[in-house]
């Protein structure tokens, strides 16, 4: 049949479509590129995308069409009472690459007495993936652990997300915040027409689109939400600081782990 049928709507043909395994592998699909990688700069690019590691495994930069997202580098900090201890340089290594993906870690041991691995792993339509695992020498409590992201002025023009917490998308307003206590939601998006960021806090048990569902019931991301102690900071002036916090929280020699998207 001409067009495989797909012009005459009663052949169902266009179901197909449904069973189609393109994207499954490891593969770049049309109009996406392979992957590129240069491991000495830690530069990851994937089509119009890229993206600068620090020697953190997090981070440094983010670009989009030419456009900068990140006005500085990504940074998670545990806050105990001796002050704030923050990722730094670790042992940086690619792990893989292929035309579709590039996998990296970082692992540090600190004398603070932290020990933090960083995993993240970038695929060839932009998407990345990021677990942080965090280890003390015992059994500690913390202030806070935090995620700190500080947009550019681009990328900070517009904002949605937190709908059902009473925030539409719509231009950024100067200060906002929420709290994982209802609604099934787990990301924000911020960014101008060219050029943004979508964060997914993962761990929970809803993962969908942007919407403000009523009617589903679900658990967050424990690692973040905390019992209800996490919450999410939007502020700044010149772009805007996004900080994703825990609250007071518990660390040991069990690594625990914050992934986000």
């Amino acid at each position: 049949a001409h067009d495989h049928g797909d012009g005459e709507l009663w052949r169902h043909s266009r179901l197909r479509w449904l069973n189609s395994r393109i994207g499954e592998g490891d593969t770049p699909t049309k109009p996406y590129k392979a992957m590129m990688c240069n491991r000495e700069a830690r530069v990851v690019g994937a089509s119009e995308k890229t993206l600068t590691l620090a020697e953190s495994g997090l981070p440094a930069s983010i670009k989009g069409n030419g456009r900068e997202v990140l006005k500085r580098p990504m940074r998670f900090v545990v806050v105990t009472e001796k002050g704030e201890f923050e990722v730094g340089a670790g042992e940086f290594k690619v792990k893989s690459t292929t035309e579709g993906h590039v996998e990296w870690t970082a692992a540090r041991s600190a004398s603070a007495p932290y020990q933090v691995v960083v995993k993240g792993r970038m695929e060839f339509d932009g998407f990345v993936r990021y677990v942080v695992e965090v280890a003390a020498e015992g059994n500690v409590k913390v202030r806070d652990v935090r995620l700190v992201t500080e947009y550019t002025p681009y990328a900070s023009e517009y904002l949605m997300g937190a709908a059902y917490m009473g925030r539409d998308g719509g231009k950024s307003p100067q200060t906002y915040s929420w709290d994982w206590q209802n609604g099934c939601y787990d990301s924000y998006w911020t960014g101008g027409p060219e050029a943004g960021l979508h964060v997914e806090f993962r761990g929970g048990a809803y993962h969908g689109p942007l919407i403000a569902d009523r009617s589903y019931s679900y658990k967050p991301p424990q690692a973040w939400a905390n019992d209800g102690k996490g919450r999410l900071e939007f502020g700044g002036a010149d772009g805007m600081t996004v900080v994703a916090r825990t609250g007071e929280t518990a660390l040991s020699a069990t690594p625990r782990r914050w992934e986000f998207d």
